[in-house]
């Protein structure tokens, strides 16, 4: 990794609160993880899927071209003029 790429990364976890105590915790669920707990949190994220909120910044010819292939979003567009 190169330097620039390094201390981007180490301010990252720093704004974010991420601990090596905290990253290691992550790595050792990960490691002992069996197979029914990765079922049961395969389930809960298909859960929640259908719940999902999407948002998406862009310009009115960008959006308009989305028109086409998804018209359902013409319901739930929030126009914000600058």
């Amino acid at each position: 990794m190169a330097p620039s790429d390094k201390s981007m990364v180490s301010f990252k976890r720093e704004i974010f609160g991420m601990t090596d105590d905290l990253r290691q915790k992550k790595r050792d669920s990960m490691l002992t993880a069996s197979l029914e707990d990765i079922k049961k949190e395969a389930d809960r994220l298909l859960s929640l899927w259908e719940r999902r909120i999407v948002s998406v910044l862009a310009g009115k010819e960008a959006v308009g071209a989305a028109y086409k292939e998804f018209p359902e979003l013409k319901d739930s567009v929030l126009d914000i003029p600058l």
